[in-house]
């Protein structure tokens, strides 16, 4: 009598198989992390270099919580304390410089007991900004006109400025940050924020009372 023929059982999957399907799977997700990395360092590098267009910046300043992302600024700053903070990327105790000063091609003079002065050679900025270092950074407070900073400066004397109009550029001032090695410097040129009907905008003038 013939045996009745049975359907065989399809053959089970190899442990080689499976070995394979899962090496494929790490493979693609090693793939995106491995592009997701070089997309993140081409971010950084390029944001640490304001677009490629200066030289890499591991020193970082921010005012007032915004990061400063290039290491020569034209900014309008508003009467009233300003913080600053100054970081390295990479960790370490270390210090940095900071000054105010004029700006160099600023060409003007100003009165002080009926002798005048060249604004150029003003060294005393800092005193009428009173700047002044923090564990975190530094403040600075900007004073309500060009007027302001030169009284703050001799308080005692007679002081004339310029008369309003008279300045071909109102960004006469320079915050100037500096790392301990001085491969990084920041300079940020500054003017005053006006103040109209006590609204004050970023529109940078030079104000007197």
């Amino acid at each position: 009598m013939a045996k009745k023929k049975t359907n065989a059982a399809p053959p089970a999957r190899t442990a080689g198989a499976k070995t394979s399907k899962a090496r494929l799977i790490a493979g693609a997700v090693l793939g995106l992390l491995l592009l997701a990395l070089i997309a993140f360092m081409v971010w950084f590098i390029l944001d640490r270099t304001n677009g490629g267009t200066e030289d890499f910046r591991a020193f970082a300043v921010s005012i007032d919580g915004e990061e400063v992302k290039s290491t020569k600024e034209r900014r309008s700053l508003l009467r009233g304390e300003h913080t600053v903070s100054a970081d390295y990327l990479f960790g370490g105790d270390y210090d940095y410089t900071v000054d105010i000063v004029p700006v160099k091609d600023t060409r003007f003079n100003y009165t002080v007991d009926g002798r005048q002065y060249p604004w150029s050679d003003q060294k005393e900025l800092a005193k009428a900004f009173a700047l002044k270092k923090t564990e975190e950074g530094f403040t600075f407070t900007v004073p309500a006109n060009l007027a302001a900073v030169l009284a703050a400066i001799y308080p005692d004397a007679e002081v004339v400025a310029p008369k309003e109009g008279e300045l071909q550029d109102p960004y006469i001032y320079a915050l100037v940050i500096s790392s301990y090695n001085e491969k990084t410097t920041y300079t940020i040129t500054f003017g005053i924020a006006v103040s109209i009907d006590g609204v004050e905008t970023d529109k940078p003038e030079v104000q007197f009372p």
